[in-house]
Parts: structure tokens; C-alpha cells; sequence
């Protein structure tokens, strides 16, 4: 599980996708969730960058994820 890679199918994602990335999160580095975000079809996806986070963005920016979840649901 290390090794696999699912850059090459998220272009086929056919619908809206929002990403939700905590910059301080070392597993997954921010530039990783910005290659994700390139993958997908511009015209469906989001990435909020969450400064000062790590992998819990909703427990290190409570207000703003949410803000931005409720944003997108309804856009």
C-alpha cells in the first residue's frame, strides 16, 4: 500500500470535489494535495489550504472548514 498511486485516474472524476489540506500535515505535504488538486478536472475541484494545520483541519480550523464546506455545498 506504500507504493500505489491514483494520480492518473482522479481525471476521471465527473464531479465536484473539494480538497481541504492542512499545510503543516507531514503525511501527506501540501504540494502533494496540490499535485491531487492538478489531477482533477479544473472546472470540478477546490483545494483550501489551511495554514497552521495538519491533518485534522476541521479540529484546527473549525470555523473556516466549515464555512467553506457550507460554501461549497451550496455553490
Amino acid at each position: 500500500m506504500r507504493t500505489f498511486n491514483l494520480l492518473a485516474g482522479l481525471g476521471r472524476i465527473q464531479c465536484p470535489t473539494l480538497i481541504l489540506a492542512g499545510e503543516d500535515y507531514p503525511i501527506l505535504p501540501i504540494e502533494d494535495s496540490e499535485d491531487i488538486a492538478r489531477a482533477i478536472p479544473s472546472h470540478l475541484v477546490r483545494l483550501e489550504r489551511f495554514p497552521d494545520a495538519g491533518h485534522g483541519v476541521f479540529r484546527d480550523g473549525p470555523d473556516r472548514a466549515l464555512q467553506i464546506i457550507r460554501d461549497f455545498i451550496t455553490s
